[in-house]
């Protein structure tokens, strides 16, 4: 697994090399780095406080090669820095690695005008440090069907399959609707979000994000177990664009529903609810 790994990224940076002078102008690139601090808070029924902190950097590249399918090619990095005050054996970080790789293209054999069909690939590889642990390779994916009557209106529906994960399959359900130039909702992306723009250089949003990850421990008393983490947020921020190269926004709001736990049952706590804030910048090409 470890091979196949460091094939699949030595083969996307080679795309993303090769592939950009033979495409079209529909090709675009996007660079994000994200950082967002959850506060302190109080753990449900445990002695103790935990505060989390996160960092993002994504790299995303789709193009539109003549006559053939739109591809769109993605890295994700995530880094979690837990700090708690528990005797219990908890990681202190977290380390997500993941690769994106995406088509869309008309439903086979059948000649349905609007309708389409979407696959994602994500080879991933969730640890608690930076070793490549064969055990710890996933190979998650989507499909989904999407109705697109008007570039204003679409919706998408489909599952993602996770195997080896203890949520193996999950409903996907969305919606883009865009009834003016300023209001958009975007109900159909991985950081769903409703947003008005004020001009053209500052809009405000309303985003939404859930958690459903598992990682494997590596370092401590637990090594080889399976840690879950989910959380789900909602918060509320202002953006700004300067240029169409370059976006900035920051954002706050609240986390809940949060729980880590070890997959064996050895352990669980259940952090309060607890505000964060949040800053990234994203640069478009």
């Amino acid at each position: 697994m470890k091979k196949i790994f460091r094939f699949l990224c030595l083969s996307l940076f080679w795309m993303l090399a090769a592939i950009p002078a033979g495409a079209d102008e529909e090709e675009n690139l996007s660079i994000k780095t994200e950082s967002r601090l959850i506060a302190s808070s109080t753990i449900d029924d445990v002695f103790g406080e935990i505060e989390i902190s996160e960092s993002k950097f994504s790299a995303t590249y789709g193009y539109n090669l003549p006559n053939l399918l739109p591809i769109t090619l993605g890295f994700n990095i995530k880094h979690t820095e837990i700090n708690e005050d528990l005797a219990a054996e908890y990681p202190s970080h977290l380390e997500a690695r993941s690769f994106q790789v995406g088509t869309k293209f008309p439903i086979p054999f059948m000649e349905l005008e609007n309708y389409y069909m979407g696959v994602d690939v994500f080879p991933t590889m969730n640890t608690d440090g930076w070793e490549w642990e064969d055990s710890a390779f996933r190979m998650p994916f989507r499909t989904y069907l999407i109705y697109k009557p008007e570039e204003k209106f679409i919706l998408v529906a489909g599952v993602s399959v996770r195997i080896d994960y203890d949520d193996t399959v999950l409903p996907l359900f969305g919606l883009i609707y865009k009834p003016n130039d300023r209001l958009s909702f975007n109900l159909a992306s991985d950081n769903p979000n409703v947003s008005y723009k004020l001009n053209d250089q500052f809009t405000t949003f309303a985003e939404f994000d859930y958690a459903r990850d598992e990682y494997e421990v590596t370092q401590n008393g637990q090594k080889g177990v399976i840690l879950k983490y989910r959380q789900s947020s909602a918060g509320a921020g202002l953006k700004y664009e300067p240029t169409k190269f370059l976006e900035a926004s920051v954002a706050t709001g609240l986390v809940l529903g949060r729980r880590i736990e070890y997959e064996d049952s050895s352990d669980k706590i259940e952090p309060e609810s607890a505000p964060y804030v949040k800053a990234a910048l994203e640069l478009k090409f």
